[in-house]
């Protein structure tokens, strides 16, 4: 007496059916309700290729002779918050379309619109992500700071999001001596940006260092190549820039301005 519903399977499609509805209890059948619906034609939509900047669909209707013409409209779903990439409005005859100039690694909602004879619509959505590609971009900010005569600390900021080319998996920082070979690697799995140490350095050593973002399409851009200089064993730091012995250290070119609060490090 509750169920308010029911499922009715097993139809043709493109078929008026009409449907009555009837109430029973102890005393009989109530009088019954009515309405007719006409099922759908049978739209089905696939996706047949994918690729970084491009989608391939194909689509088949149970009876093709019905239709007049194809709608197709699609939108991004993630990344939503960084670009919208959309458009609608695309007709076709045909049963395929290739949508294109799409982003990297970015899931689309497509829809399929048939126009069918005598004015009435059939649709049918699809979810399809294009393939992922490396990082078009380095990561932004990229900041050395000594930490003491053997570490020092490395940070970045995140990427403008349309170069991502997929989800970021993590960051790679490549360093070694100043001249020589920067065969170090330390892997970050951040997403985000951050900071890692590096650590068991050579003191009074300069050394060079580059951060680059991976996706799971490859690593991308290396940042700008920085030196930094590993001080000896006694040093006072100020917001990361080292002050040498029975010298000074210009606030502003530490990174401050007016009104900061200052940090002040010794080892």
């Amino acid at each position: 007496g509750n169920v308010r519903e029911a499922t009715l399977s097993g139809l043709s499609p493109s078929t008026l059916y009409t449907v009555q509805v009837a109430a029973v209890n102890g005393a009989g059948t109530g009088p019954y309700s009515g309405v007719s619906v006409r099922t759908g034609d049978g739209l089905s939509t696939q996706v047949i290729s994918s690729f970084t900047t491009s989608l391939t669909i194909s689509w088949t209707l149970e009876r093709p002779l019905t239709a007049t013409g194809y709608t197709i409209s699609y939108s991004n779903t993630n990344n939503t918050d960084c670009f919208t990439d959309s458009r609608s409005g695309i007709t076709t005859s045909g049963t395929s379309y290739q949508l294109t100039g799409l982003e990297e690694g970015t899931q689309y909602s497509i829809t399929v619109t048939a126009t069918l004879t005598g004015g009435r619509t059939e649709q049918d959505t699809v979810t399809a992500t294009t393939r992922t590609a490396a990082p078009s971009a380095p990561p932004s900010s990229v900041r050395l700071s000594v930490v003491s005569s053997t570490s020092i600390n490395v940070r970045w900021g995140p990427m403008d999001c349309r170069q991502w080319n997929g989800e970021i998996t993590g960051y790679t920082v490549r360093y070694g001596e100043e001249g020589g070979d920067q065969s170090h690697r330390f892997l970050s799995g951040d997403s985000s940006g951050g900071m890692i140490t590096l650590s068991t350095l050579t003191k009074q050593t300069v050394y060079t260092v580059e951060v680059v973002a991976r996706t799971s399409g490859g690593t991308g851009v290396y940042s700008q190549p920085q030196n930094i200089e590993t001080p000896d064993n006694v040093f006072l730091s100020l917001n990361g820039a080292v002050i040498p012995d029975h010298g000074y250290v210009d606030i502003k070119y530490s990174g401050s301005s007016d009104n900061n609060a200052l940090l002040c490090n010794t080892n």
